[in-house]
């Protein structure tokens, strides 16, 4: 299991000093002009999508996620 974060159309200094001041651990790409959030569906930030090995989307999520919520998503899913 990968954890990605995506930067969605905040200035790259911007999002950097976010993870840095948040203490994210997780790798996160760069989308400036929204390009994958269009390509996901997203409408609503933070969103979370569960996508599969090959490529399928599995879930999603549209607001904030407790740990709580999220490890329950995903024992769902790894229970298909």
């Amino acid at each position: 299991m990968v954890f990605v974060g995506v930067n969605h159309q905040d200035s790259r200094t911007d999002a950097l000093n976010l993870i840095a001041s948040t203490g994210v651990t997780y790798q996160s790409g760069y989308d400036p002009v929204g390009d994958a959030a269009r390509a996901y569906g997203l409408f609503g930030m933070p969103t979370t999508v569960f996508v599969t090995a090959d490529g399928t989307i599995a879930g999603r999520h549209t607001g904030e996620l407790s740990e709580e919520q999220l490890r329950g998503a995903v024992e769902d899913l790894l229970a298909r």
